[in-house]
Order: C-alpha cells, then sequence, then structure tokens
C-alpha cells in the first residue's frame, strides 16, 4: 500500500549515497597508512584534509588536501586508457596555488575503485595549455588507482616541500 506523502519532504537521493561512500572508501586508505583525517565542513573545493605522523606517532607540520568526486559509472576515453572527468576551472586554480599536495580522487561506485591524480604535479599543463574556459576536462590514468601507498607518497611529497621551505619563509 502506497502512502501519501502530505508534504514536501528532504530526500536522499542516489548521489548522495555515492558521495558518502567515495569519502568513505579514501578515508579508509588514510587510515591504513596510520593517518588522520577530517572531513571539511564547509566544502569550497576540499572534502578531507588528512594529517600525517612520524615513525613514532609525532604529528607532523602541513596537511593534505583531498577533493574526492563521485560517480555511478566513470566516462573511459575511446582508447580505454583514461577516465574523464570535467571540472570547474576555477577549482583546478584554487587546488594549484595550494603549496601543500592536493589529491584529486574520482570514485566509480559500479566498481569500488578510487583513481587519482595529484594536482599541482599531473595537471599543470593543463592550465599553461587551456582555452578560457570555464571548465576543463582532465583524464586520470585507470591504472592509477587509490591506495595505501598513494597516501604515503603524498606525504613524501609534503615533507619534500616543507623541507625545502625551511629558511625561505619570513614572518617579518
Amino acid at each position: 500500500m502506497a502512502k501519501t506523502i502530505l508534504f514536501p519532504r528532504k530526500r536522499r537521493t542516489r548521489g548522495h549515497v555515492i558521495a558518502d561512500l567515495g569519502v568513505n572508501h579514501v578515508e579508509r586508505f588514510i587510515y591504513a597508512a596510520g593517518f588522520t583525517v577530517e572531513r571539511t565542513r564547509h566544502d569550497y573545493g576540499d572534502d578531507l584534509l588528512i594529517t600525517t605522523y612520524d615513525a613514532n606517532g609525532y604529528v607532523e607540520q602541513g596537511r593534505i588536501t583531498v577533493q574526492v568526486k563521485s560517480t555511478e559509472r566513470a566516462k573511459v576515453t575511446a582508447n580505454g586508457r583514461f577516465i574523464a572527468l570535467r571540472l570547474d576551472v576555477a577549482d583546478i586554480i584554487s587546488w594549484m596555488v595550494n603549496p601543500m599536495p592536493v589529491l584529486l580522487v574520482l570514485y566509480e561506485a559500479t566498481t569500488r575503485i578510487a583513481r587519482w591524480v595529484y594536482v599541482q604535479r599531473d595537471l599543470r599543463s593543463l592550465l599553461l595549455n587551456r582555452r578560457s574556459t570555464a571548465t576543463a576536462t582532465i583524464r586520470l590514468p585507470k591504472t592509477r588507482r587509490l591506495g595505501k601507498r598513494t597516501i604515503e607518497s603524498a606525504r613524501r611529497s609534503k615533507n619534500n616541500i616543507l623541507m625545502h621551505q625551511i629558511g625561505s619563509v619570513d614572518h617579518g
């Protein structure tokens, strides 16, 4: 017997479910690497902030930012080697100027696989060669699956950046 809805209510859609699954998928690898993660309360292009720790459990400086995009089924390029993802250029620029590593992750719900790019390294040429449009399509290699080693590698990149900054910051 169908119930009659007398007034409009909030509705949780499949899109909401997929978004939560994607973030949870990423969080598991962060915890497996021995780090902690905070979900951002106000999403302006960053969903997660990772805090890393050294081998003795002491907190390290700097944070890794993660933006998670989720989809039911990813759009594969014609050659089958990449996943295509359309992004706002304003978001890409915002990530590019962050001095700490930014990982962009695309979670595909049907396969339960997440693929990633290190924004500042992998998308640099995109901004240099782009036309003046509000969006850009990026390509994520299908072979680049997110895992614990991805998070550990981002930590090494973050720590290398911090080592290069020592002595160069003037708090005048």
